[in-house]
């Protein structure tokens, strides 16, 4: 399986964290790692690629998910990052997808459904950061062609005129 299909879950509510995972079982296809403090998932950043990253807001008295989320973005600039959050947290989820966070899930994802269609957007916004990816890297490559094939083309022609010019006998 593509590397970068997989899914980090980090969070300390274990029965937020299963319930998470139950559903990208069934919402999504991929290996998914879960873990409950912030220095497990820093180190699974540093050994795998992501494609979705969830994390609750609060981890634990010295560590949020939100500065956990920026630094998955950081390492993973194409991951889709998910901050998951009690209801009164509701203000500081809207300012984190302002600031680059792609969405959030309310606890006690009493919603499945409004989960599952955010889920879903989530790996459609990665499909498509790694379609245009591909895509500007085969234009880059194309544009170095044609470069190289005009670059071929004026040292042909300048040859050519060198060959008309040249008196026959």
């Amino acid at each position: 399986m593509d590397n970068t299909q997989n899914m980090l879950v980090i969070g300390t509510d274990r029965e937020c964290t299963q319930k998470l995972e139950g559903l990208l079982k069934t919402t999504a296809r991929g290996n998914i790692d879960c873990v409950h403090t912030a220095y497990q998932g820093v180190q699974q950043l540093l050994r795998k690629k992501y494609a979705l990253v969830f994390s609750e807001y609060v981890l634990d008295e010295r560590k949020n998910g939100l500065g956990f989320l920026f630094k998955a973005r950081e390492l993973h600039p194409q991951a889709s990052t998910i901050l998951v959050a009690e209801p009164e947290y509701a203000g500081v989820a809207l300012r984190a997808v302002a600031e680059g966070v792609f969405d959030y899930l309310v606890k006690p994802l009493a919603n499945i459904l409004e989960a599952r269609v955010k889920i879903q957007r989530a790996w459609e916004y990665h499909r498509l950061l790694r379609e245009y990816e591909t895509v500007s890297q085969s234009l880059a490559a194309q544009k170095r062609l044609l470069a190289q094939t005009m670059h071929v083309a004026a040292k042909t022609r300048e040859v050519l005129r060198a060959i008309a010019q040249t008196p026959h006998p």
